[in-house]
C-alpha cells in the first residue's frame, strides 16, 4: 500500500516542498 495516499492534502504539498528543497540541496552539493 502506498503510504502517502493516506497522507492529507497538505501533508503531501509539505512532504513534496520538503522533497524539492533536498533536491536542490543536493544539486548544488554535487556541484
Amino acid at each position: 500500500m502506498n503510504p502517502v495516499a493516506s497522507l492529507t492534502d497538505a501533508q503531501r504539498e509539505d512532504l513534496s516542498k520538503k522533497n524539492a528543497e533536498q533536491n536542490r540541496r543536493s544539486e548544488s552539493n554535487r556541484r
